[in-house]
C-alpha cells in the first residue's frame, strides 16, 4: 500500500511544522508544505488531502488566497479533498469556500483544533 501525502499550504512555518509533526507521529504519512499557494502550483504534488490557509500572504500581499487555490484546482482539474484551516471568521468567506468543495473548515483558534485535525485526517484518509 502506498503511503499517503498530506499537502499543507500555509504561510506561516511555525503553524506548518506543527501540523506536519501531528500527522506524521499520529499517523507516519507523508507531509509536504509549500507557504503558498504559487509555490504549490510550481510543481504540482498529487496528493490525497490539502490543509488549506485561506490568507496567504504574510510574505507577499498580493498572493494567491484559499479561494483563488481552490479555484486554480479546478483549472487544472486536481481532485484532492481540501480542509481549510483558518482564523477567518467571516460567514461568507467560509460560505464561499465550501461553495467550491471543501470538505471542512477548521477554525484555528478554536481548543478543539488538534481534534478536528485528527478527524479530518481519519475521515478523508
Amino acid at each position: 500500500m502506498d503511503a499517503k501525502t498530506v499537502i499543507i499550504i500555509e504561510d506561516s512555518e511555525i503553524i506548518a511544522d506543527l501540523i506536519k509533526k501531528f500527522i506524521t507521529d499520529k499517523f507516519g504519512y507523508i507531509v509536504k508544505w509549500f507557504d503558498s499557494a504559487e509555490a504549490y502550483f510550481k510543481q504540482i504534488v498529487k496528493g490525497d488531502l490539502v490543509f488549506l490557509d485561506f490568507y496567504l500572504d504574510s510574505k507577499n500581499r498580493s498572493a494567491m488566497n484559499g479561494l483563488d487555490f481552490l479555484k486554480k484546482m479546478d483549472e487544472y482539474d486536481l481532485h484532492i479533498p481540501v480542509v481549510t484551516i483558518s482564523g477567518i471568521t467571516d460567514k461568507k468567506i467560509i460560505e464561499e469556500l465550501k461553495r467550491h468543495k471543501i470538505v471542512n473548515f477548521i477554525d484555528k483558534d478554536a481548543p478543539e483544533f488538534w481534534s478536528r485535525l485528527e478527524n479530518e485526517v481519519r475521515t478523508n484518509l
